[in-house]
């Protein structure tokens, strides 16, 4: 993968070339690859005999696959130093720098003058009598001293890096900077150039005070010359001393050029730690992979820090971005540039097309695919596209998002304003929750409502039952005489005999019913032609009919003998139904002698309403029994969707406002919940249910919405048909009051079989709450004081919202184009802001994926990862548009510095970049 990431590096080993070390070159590159070390210098004594000999291993190594480079570098005794303590110097070549090279280039130089003639000669000068040249060349290495300046300028000819070795040692250049205890301003300034001059210092062999040095030398606290990069090098001169000391430097090519870039990014490319830096605790694309379409199988590989998708205009550099909002389904269907999006990738993915989004999280890599299934018709306003393309599991994984022009879009409007907060808070999962109940309340009032439907009339003849049981009283109060009350007993009993009698009948006829099926249906013509097994089956059928028929007969005779048995059933030796006829007439004859004859009227009307109540007990009730107990369970689970529904709304507003807390502890920005509610969606339900009512108050929805404190307790109030709360608390008439409780009501009563209003009205109730405004306020640096968002620019409320945003939460955070909206006046401080919310000692952060046309972006936040993308013309051979990527990975590989230096921008990057470290 072609993207920054960490290596461990050594900066300072020596080998057998040292006076001072014996150890072979083939034991030490061996030992470098036990100990996983990718990149390493040799830097023996005022030599560089080894180089060619390591790059013949390492090259071989290379070959084997393992990951490994080498830099020649050479120590260097210098003129510098204090008490005849020389300071030595390491200089770091390029890879491909031969001992020819450093030899003819480098240590022949005057002022230098390490050959091999020069060395001997110094050492005979150091052991007068010596003969054996070896010793002799090892002496001078040892003692030879090196002018300091010139080895530095010398170096920055040949492109080298300088090193200060060891510099809190007795051979080190901070002893040189106790300039305190000398007089000479003119020997002050050569000091410091000296070290102004050396591009890294080297930390002392302890990874506590290597940090606390490193701390120093970044000089954030203004102690120290400049900032400098610093490194924790072994300076081994044994086998068993190489890697106790090493330096995790972060870089993208394993080379000279790699490591050069820890000049420019001194906090961001060093970690001196015993261990490898953390792995990323939070989500992170790892690669894009599309399977057809405009970037037909191109793999984007992401880091897991900055990514910065580069490009001119028409480069198709945006398409990543859609098509993650494809994956990710980052669209709305009720947006303006719904249409548009779905055109570009009807046309960028094509359908049946995929694309394939790889999320690692710790050891884990999720693989989310979304296949293209967008289709086209026309109609009279033109091209339109239908979208059936099937949702992916995301696995609870998501990304935060934002197309060209979408900050703005949420300085402008509340609602955009809200999701950022509910965006940075990470509550998609809340919201998911709350979806979730609402589909199954709405779910739930559709069944209660159609239940209700079903058992409407039944109900409504039921609901009759006690006004019955009130009026049969009456008349029975009024029919006190003996013999009418004789008579009326008889009478009831009559009831239950009709009754009885009329359920016979009618299940007589429905066995009647059944036999004309049966012989409809079993009565079959057979073909004239005599199969044995047609004639098989014809016999086997007449015998099935019969046997049916006979069985289905006898049921309806078991019915009519039972009716017969009723009508025949007798008392005191007569037929009963005679006797009730003799004892109807008789009482007849004496209402009629006693002038009773309109209690005959009052009877009748007893009889028929004792009917009614029989027949409401006895068929009504059982009928609408289980379709009550259904409803009350329906009740019943709609309290506990509701409970639950309530609760993740308040859970959703108390994270709310723990995330306005969290933003507002930048001091820069201060964001919370108002005190006003929103109300348009309550406003808008109160209209449509008051829609026709005839309430002559005005405005009575306004009225409500200006008096109501709790929407809680409004529900209350609608439920239990308090007229008397509406009157009072929300100032409404009783006419109005009266009317609003009937349309919330339910149109037939269920209060007397244990339930709650059944009403569409107050089932939409149920769903809405009122939903939040956020303020949001900025600290004007010309007062120092806070002011409302919305009295800022545009341009200025884009940059305070992309710095929100930066380190708001651990999801993939994507922009396309942000400094299309920024106020340039912000744009350094968006960029140090970005530089500081990459991954954290701990392995906190979050991903960036930023497409952009500013290379300072790029360049000056360091992107880890630099894809240059390009669009291929159509041509006879390739007529549909297509895309590729030109150049990957970090600053340091040559095709992507090309890339970021060919736009607009790229070249004036890199020179701030090198002026902010004054380099030359």
């Amino acid at each position: 993968m072609n993207s920054v990431r960490w290596r461990k590096v050594d900066l300072h080993i020596h080998s057998d070339a040292s006076h001072d070390c014996s150890v072979s070159v083939n034991d030490l590159v061996n030992e470098i690859i036990a100990k996983k070390i990718n990149l390493f210098s040799v830097t023996d004594h005022n030599n560089v005999d080894n180089v060619d000999a390591i790059r013949a291993v390492v090259e071989q190594k290379k070959a084997d696959g393992i990951e490994i480079e080498f830099l020649p570098g050479i120590e260097l005794r210098t003129d510098r130093g204090k008490d005849g303590v020389a300071v030595h110097l390491l200089i770091i070549f390029p890879e491909h720098f031969t001992k020819e090279m450093i030899m003819d280039k480098f240590l022949s130089r005057d002022g230098i003058r390490l050959t091999r003639t020069h060395l001997i000669e110094k050492g005979k000068d150091k052991a007068p009598g010596e003969t054996d040249e070896r010793k002799l060349y090892d002496k001078g290495c040892e003692h030879e001293y090196v002018n300091f300046d010139k080895a530095i300028e010398e170096a920055v000819k040949l492109g080298a890096i300088s090193i200060a070795a060891h510099p809190k040692s007795h051979a080190g250049i901070e002893r040189e900077l106790d300039y305190m205890q000398h007089t000479s301003n003119t020997f002050n300034e050569l000091l410091i150039n000296s070290v102004m001059s050396i591009n890294i210092m080297e930390l002392p062999k302890n990874y506590e005070k290597a940090n606390v040095g490193r701390e120093f030398y970044l000089n954030d606290s203004g102690k120290f010359i400049k900032q400098m990069p610093s490194i924790l090098s072994s300076d081994s001169h044994k086998l068993s001393s190489i890697g106790t000391f090493f330096t995790f430097i972060k870089m993208d090519t394993l080379n000279f050029e790699g490591l050069k870039q820890i000049l420019f990014e001194p906090k961001l490319r060093i970690n001196i730690n015993e261990n490898a830096p953390p792995t990323p605790t939070y989500p992170y694309i790892s690669s894009i992979k599309t399977d057809g379409g405009y970037y037909n199988d191109d793999l984007f590989e992401l880091s897991h820090e900055l990514n910065t998708i580069i490009g001119g205009r028409g480069s198709g550099k945006s398409t990543i971005v859609d098509l993650l909002k494809f994956t990710f389904n980052k669209y709305d269907q009720s947006s303006t540039d719904y249409q548009d999006f779905l055109d570009r990738i009807y046309h960028l993915l094509r359908f049946n097309n995929s694309v394939e989004v790889s999320i690692t999280q710790g050891a884990r890599t999720h693989k989310i695919k979304r296949i293209c299934n967008i289709t086209s018709k026309k109609e009279r306003n033109g091209q339109i596209y239908i979208d059936n393309s099937e949702i992916p599991d995301y696995k609870g994984l998501d990304v935060e998002l934002y197309s060209q022009g979408n900050l703005k879009m949420i300085t402008k409007r509340a609602y955009e304003q809200l999701k950022l907060v509910d965006d940075i808070g990470n509550l998609h999962g809340i919201h998911k929750k709350i979806a979730a109940f609402k589909e199954k309340l709405i779910s739930n009032a559709k069944l209660q409502l159609e239940m209700l439907e079903l058992i409407k009339d039944d109900l409504q003849v039921a609901g009759e039952k006690a006004a019955l049981q009130r009026s049969i009283k009456e008349k029975e109060d009024i029919l006190t005489d003996d013999k009418i009350q004789k008579f009326n007993e008889l009478q009831e009993d009559k009831n239950f005999y009709d009754l009885i009698q009329g359920n016979l009948k009618n299940l007589d006829g429905v066995f009647k019913e059944q036999i004309d099926v049966a012989r409809r249906f079993l009565s079959i013509s057979f073909p004239d032609r005599k199969s044995e097994f047609i004639e098989n089956l014809s016999e086997d059928l007449v015998k099935f009919r019969e046997e049916m028929l006979y069985k289905l007969s006898d049921l309806r005779f078991v019915v009519q003998d039972y009716s017969k048995k009723l009508t025949n059933s007798n008392i005191k030796g007569d037929k009963w139904i005679d006797y009730y006829e003799v004892k109807r007439i008789e009482y007849l004859n004496y209402l009629k002698e006693n002038n009773l004859e309109n209690v005959a009227d009052v009877t009748n009307q007893l009889k028929e309403q004792k009917d009614k109540l029989l027949h409401i007990d006895n068929n009504v009730l059982p009928k609408i029994e289980s379709r009550l107990e259904e409803l009350l369970k329906l009740q019943v689970i709609r309290d506990a969707l509701l409970n639950n529904y309530e609760k993740f709304i308040r859970r959703l507003k108390e994270r709310r406002k723990e995330t306005c807390s969290i933003i507002t502890d930048n001091q820069d920005i201060r964001m919370y919940i108002s005190d006003k509610q929103d109300t348009k969606e309550f406003a808008k339900h109160l209209n449509d249910v008051i829609s026709g009512l005839n309430i002559k108050l005005k405005d009575v929805s306004q009225v409500i919405i200006n008096n109501i404190d709790s929407l809680s307790d409004f529900k209350k109030c609608i439920k239990n048909q308090d007229m008397k709360v509406l009157e009072k608390k929300y100032l409404l008439t009783p006419d109005a009051a009266g009317k609003l409780l009937s349309k919330y009501g339910s149109d037939i009563s269920v209060s007397n079989y244990g339930l709650t209003a059944i009403s569409e009205e107050l089932f939409n109730l149920d769903l809405l709450f009122f939903e939040d405004i956020i303020e949001i306020e900025i600290l004007d640096s010309n007062d120092n004081k806070f002011k409302k968002f919305s009295r800022f620019s545009p341009g200025q409320q884009c940059a305070y919202l992309l710095s929100i945003l930066l380190n708001a939460n651990s999801n993939p955070l994507i922009i396309d184009q942000p400094e299309d909206e920024l106020d340039w006046n912000y744009i350094e401080s968006f960029i140090q802001k970005l530089r500081s919310c990459k991954t954290d000692n701990e392995g906190n952060g979050r991903q960036f994926v930023f497409v952009t046309h500013n290379q300072n972006i790029t360049v000056l936040a360091d992107s880890e990862n630099i894809v240059k993308a390009t669009n291929i013309p159509t041509s006879d051979e390739n007529p549909l548009p297509t895309g590729k990527i030109e150049a990957k990975g970090g600053l340091e590989r040559d095709n992507v510095k090309a890339a970021v230096l060919s736009l607009e921008g790229g070249r004036d990057a890199f020179t701030m970049r090198k002026s902010k470290y004054g380099l030359k």
